[in-house]
């Protein structure tokens, strides 16, 4: 196809406005006012999650910050460290803040579907990381962020190609609203019967006392290490750094999961790295199989992965710990929604930081994991509510990266077409 002479390549900052957080002080955060989202908030899967947002309070807000107001649809960068060049699409019924370390991509010379389309396609993603170096903690200003180059056609081009790549995009809004859904019941679930003990039959279970505090009688407070000392379940660190070289990865092969892509209990495919048959087969005893439970070694020790069906197979990387449960006494699936809990998040973060730079998880650690083991019945009946829940998450999650594969190949077949249609 012919490319049209309308297109032209400008610099994101001649058509948008980037507009850093604004540096919020410490003694302005309170429980409840008006949202701020931060760079925790924007996620990997180019959604911005607005439930843990802190907040500060209604009076503070003022002219000044007039500028740093969010609105639905405002698409969101993070600028510093190991999300560095994460985009995300807010949504919201009310008015939020901006924090520092995260900047609003405001067009205002292009159509803001067609820009969406752009930033949050995995080219652009890779960018924005390269802006901010990739290094330790990388960082990037929002003059590099205007300076970025887009090639952008005129504008009733630019509406033609969003309403094609919108479609696609709607769908996976769609996905990941099921996705969170089918979660926050698993989650809810879980609560109502190992938090507050309102299980099925809980009115005849007597609560009794344990170390650290009343539980149904027949339930037990326990650790993880104690099946792992019964052999119930494994830990398996991944490999050594001379076992696995930056130099082994290839274009395609057989996925590795790291760090980068481990999230709270799902995966974060974004970035993720490959190895060939040959090299695969040297790591066989670092495969995973469906109902393996990897955590993340340096830095986000708070997040895990449940392996599923889709990810069976591949291999662990260097700075994870695998856990296989090896019993039908213990569900994998009851430990995640266990782990994904505020409380579970907070307790690893305070056991792995240990006043360090970045907090580091080892075996030791995952075995002081604090477990409440309900009566098998009740743990049976728990896993069969759940896995149909999990199960349907791991579909939509599978449709969403087939869909985002889908519109990054065809963006730039339509940013080269003269006469995009349908």
């Amino acid at each position: 196809m012919s490319i049209s002479k309308n297109w032209k390549t400008v610099p994101l900052g001649k058509v948008c406005r980037v507009i850093p957080g604004y540096a919020f002080k410490s003694k302005d955060w309170c429980a409840e006012g008006i949202p701020v989202i931060k760079i925790k908030n924007v996620q990997s899967d180019r959604s911005v999650n607005t439930e843990n947002a802190d907040c500060v309070p209604e009076s503070i807000y003022s002219d000044r910050l007039k500028k740093f107001l969010l609105e639905d649809g405002d698409i969101l960068l993070a600028m510093t460290g190991a999300t560095a060049g994460k985009v995300g699409k807010l949504r919201t019924k009310s008015p939020m803040l901006l924090n520092q370390r995260v900047a609003k991509i405001k067009p205002v010379e292009a159509d803001p579907d067609f820009i969406w389309s752009l930033v949050s396609s995995d080219e652009y993603q890779t960018k924005f990381f390269n802006l901010a170096d990739g290094a330790a903690q990388p960082n990037m200003s929002g003059g590099q962020i205007e300076g970025l180059e887009l090639r952008l056609p005129d504008l009733p081009t630019q509406r033609k190609i969003a309403g094609i790549l919108s479609a696609y995009d709607n769908l996976i809004e769609n996905n990941l609203r099921r996705i969170k859904i089918l979660e926050e019941m698993a989650q809810s679930l879980y609560r109502e019967w190992f938090v507050h003990f309102r299980y099925p039959g809980h009115e005849s279970v007597p609560l009794v006392d344990s170390p650290l505090g009343p539980i149904p009688d027949g339930w037990e407070r326990t650790t993880i290490g104690r099946f792992e000392e019964n052999k119930e379940l494994s830990l398996q660190t991944g490999p050594f750094g001379t076992q696995l070289k930056a130099s082994y990865y290839t274009e395609t092969g057989t996925p590795v999961i790291n760090v980068r892509n481990i999230g709270f209990g799902t995966l974060r495919a974004e970035k993720l790295e490959f190895l060939p048959p040959d090299k695969e087969e040297d790591l066989k005893r670092h495969k995973l199989k469906a109902g393996d439970i990897v955590f993340g070694r340096k830095g986000a020790v708070e997040r895990h992965l449940l392996v599923g069906p889709v990810e069976d197979g591949w291999i662990q990387g260097s700075d994870c710990i695998r856990l296989r449960v090896l019993t039908e006494s213990l569900s994998p699936q009851f430990l995640s929604i266990a782990f994904r809990e505020p409380d579970h998040q907070r307790w690893m973060m305070n056991q792995c930081s240990g006043g360090a730079t970045m907090a580091s998880l080892n075996q030791d650690i995952l075995c002081r994991i604090p477990v409440v083991l309900p009566s098998r019945k009740i743990l049976t009946l728990f896993d069969n509510f759940i896995s149909k829940a999990l199960d349907e998450v791991d579909i939509l999650a599978s449709k969403n990266q087939n869909l985002r594969k889908t519109r990054d190949l065809l963006l730039p077949k339509l940013l080269s077409s003269e006469n995009p249609s349908p």
